[in-house]
């Protein structure tokens, strides 16, 4: 390869030192093996591989960031981008390669806190590597990967791989590992503010369908009995965990994904044993159906893969389709991982 693109979040959860040791050695890595190291400015990669040269966006090293670093990457040539962090980075970094209508294979390496607390999970969409290794940039092949496309009034606001919800909790884990709900809408300003009651962002409004060339319109659920909603895709590890039970059947039947309308009364994202049993109405869609979700509550919180997206309302509707070959993965050999 000519040219490829180095990028971290310093702020994933293995911890600054630790990122930037592992972005340093793979900088050592691909010296010698690629023709250019292009690297993202200032903490996302300049700072401890000055020889690269720099290229993107200099803020802070947040989504944005990484959207506009990515772009300017592939804008630049790229053919490949390295990217040291968690899941939400290669997303972001995904999204601006869509915007800049090219995309490269990303080849990650584990820093995140789901893909580091959990390192037999098999989907794994975007990491080639949980521990670093060095590794032969000519044994790497390019797999596509299927995903998610998620839009607000039709204008796309993120890609996915796991799960979208609407919920003003989110799942964090603070520096020192512990998790905790934190208010959604502060942290779309960079802020972790500790959350102890869950408000449900669901209304009498609320609609739930999936809308299918094949099939028509389907109305899955409405108003007050929808109290949390999850659209996945459906890969063996994900609909077991994200799906339930209808998630293994989905599968076997074909689908590409599930919608799962949870309709517990005040049910909260970290559900606890007063609301068992826990009662869902679900919904398989493939490639092509769009599941749409309207209604909310305003200043509801998008999420995608457990990351704040955007803010929506009650004229607001949310829709979610699955493409197969939706970004592309920089593979090594088979347990190479």
């Amino acid at each position: 390869m000519e040219k490829v693109g180095l990028i971290c979040n310093p702020h994933a959860a293995m911890g600054r030192e630790a990122i930037h040791a592992v972005t340093r050695d793979v900088f050592r890595t691909l010296e010698g093996q690629v023709g250019r190291i292009l690297v993202a400015p200032g903490e996302m990669g300049e700072t401890v591989c000055p020889e690269g040269m720099p290229v993107g966006s200099t803020g802070t090293g947040g989504s944005q960031d990484t959207i506009e670093t990515a772009r300017a990457m592939v804008r630049e040539g790229a053919e490949m981008l390295v990217i040291v962090s968690g899941d939400g980075t290669y997303n972001d970094a995904l999204f601006g390669m869509k915007e800049e209508g090219r995309v490269v294979p990303i080849f990650g390496i584990a820093a995140g806190r789901f893909n580091v607390i959990y390192p037999k999970r098999r989907h794994d969409p975007f990491v080639s590597l949980r521990t670093f290794r060095p590794f032969r940039v000519s044994e790497i092949r390019a797999e596509e990967v299927m995903g998610t496309v998620v839009r607000v009034n039709d204008e796309v606001v993120g890609y996915g791989f796991f799960q979208t919800m609407v919920a003003n909790a989110l799942s964090y884990s603070a520096p020192g590992g512990d998790f905790m709900l934190v208010d959604a809408a502060r942290m779309l300003q960079g802020e972790a503010v500790p959350v102890t009651e869950f408000t449900s962002t669901c209304t009498e409004a609320t609609e739930v369908k999936v809308v299918s060339p094949s099939t028509g319109e389907v109305l899955v659920a409405r108003g007050n009995e929808v109290s949390l909603v999850m659209i996945s895709q459906v890969p063996d590890e994900v609909n077991q965990i994200m799906c339930g039970g209808f998630g293994a059947v989905a599968n076997i039947l074909g689908y590409t994904g599930v919608v799962n309308v949870f309709t517990n009364p005040g049910l909260n994202l970290i559900p606890s044993p007063e609301f068992f049993p826990i009662v869902t109405k679900s919904a398989g869609f493939v490639e092509g159906d769009r599941v749409c979700y309207s209604g909310v509550g305003e200043g509801s919180v998008v999420q995608i893969d457990s990351s704040p997206i955007c803010l929506m309302g009650p004229e607001d509707t949310l829709t979610v389709e699955v493409v197969r070959s939706l970004g592309l993965k920089a593979a090594l050999e088979e347990g190479g991982r």
